[in-house]
């Protein structure tokens, strides 16, 4: 998620994600029977307009085998008076933790 804290209202918002194992972002939905997935990946998407306090959920696609890396985001934002400036921000990704093993009444660990 994106949010902007504070700062005047933005007429635009474009995101480039880059990092290793990043694929790209995920774009418009688009019904595809053939595809794994309903959504184009994009190199960049448009976000649109945000005002501080806003959010916004973005989604970068990764590698199936990518379990450990950082993701970089590039953001272009331009300012309603047609200024534009740069931000970056980063995330880290890393597997969830393997889950407890499950344990019935009088059982152990090991069964």
């Amino acid at each position: 998620m994106i949010k902007q804290d504070s700062g005047p209202p933005l007429t635009s918002i474009t995101v480039r994600a880059t990092g290793e194992g990043v694929e790209g972002m995920r774009g418009a939905y688009m019904y595809d029977p053939h595809s794994h997935t309903d959504y184009g990946r994009e190199q960049t998407i448009d976000i649109g307009p945000m005002a501080a306090g806003g959010t916004h959920d973005v989604y970068v696609d990764l590698d199936y085998h990518t379990r450990d890396t950082t993701v970089h985001l590039s953001l272009e934002c331009q300012g309603q008076a047609g200024d534009t400036w740069q931000r970056a921000i980063a995330a880290r990704v890393e597997p969830l933790p393997e889950p407890p093993l499950w344990r019935g009444r009088g059982q152990t660990a090991r069964g």
